[in-house]
């Protein structure tokens, strides 16, 4: 939901301090999560953090758009992509042996990654949003939001590109999880090591994906992409 929002303070305060703020925010929303004492608290804390990652992970693909050539945007999407399953591969792992000691422990380290990113983009990164004159200004804001999301094949897109998601955060991250403790006892080490082999097997596809993504400019390239996604599923 806050995409949306993300993109257009990106184009406007620019990419640095959505990217800073961003993992802070994100880092303050770990650490609250960790010291939850009820679950009101611990969902405004999670709310708190995903707000940080909208804003680190949305600008995050901004940034990259603008730093790769356009020969190798899919492939520099793609690293990024495949940074973030290793991620998923491994964080479920080491977040399960982290809670078999206290379920606190990987809302902390979370936290302090967090930390280090804002770290890091602070002092390494440069600020990518392009200079706006006064002219390219008035025209970019009129109907700006409006005209994106009145072509029809962005909304097409938008469309498949929520339809995947909500599969993936619904059916297979939330309902998996429940059938896998409820029906099979599976522990948290169990579900961590469950998820990460599922991140493993995205992370095979990566990079044949973003290959051929700047080998084919064509939609059906997307239409095969998400048949196939759906048979799987």
């Amino acid at each position: 939901a806050l995409n949306v929002p993300v993109g257009l303070a990106a184009d406007s305060v620019g990419r640095k301090p959505l990217l800073v703020g961003g993992a802070l925010l994100n880092a303050a929303g770990h650490a609250a999560s960790a010291l939850a004492p009820d679950a009101t608290s611990f969902a405004a804390a999670r709310f708190v953090a995903g707000a940080g990652s909208a804003a680190y992970l949305g600008t995050a693909q901004v940034y990259l758009s603008d730093v790769a050539k356009p020969s190798q945007r899919g492939r520099v999407l793609g690293l990024n992509h495949a940074a973030l399953l290793v991620g998923v591969s491994v964080g479920p792992v080491l977040g399960g042996f982290g809670a078999e000691l206290s379920v606190r422990a990987p809302f902390y380290a979370v936290a302090g990654l967090g930390l280090l990113s804002a770290v890091h983009a602070f002092r390494a990164l440069e600020e990518t949003k392009p200079a706006t004159t006064p002219q390219k200004k008035e025209q970019k804001e009129t109907g700006r939001l409006r005209d994106v999301l009145a072509d029809a094949p962005f909304a097409s897109a938008a469309l498949a590109h929520a339809t995947t998601f909500a599969l993936r955060q619904g059916g297979r991250n939330l309902l998996l999880a429940l059938v896998a403790s409820q029906t099979f006892g599976y522990t948290p080490l169990q579900l961590g090591q469950l998820f990460g082999a599922m991140a493993m097997a995205d992370l095979l596809g990566v990079g044949p994906a973003s290959w051929l993504s700047d080998k084919i400019d064509d939609k059906r390239y997307v239409v095969c992409g998400s048949l196939v996604g759906s048979a799987a599923a």
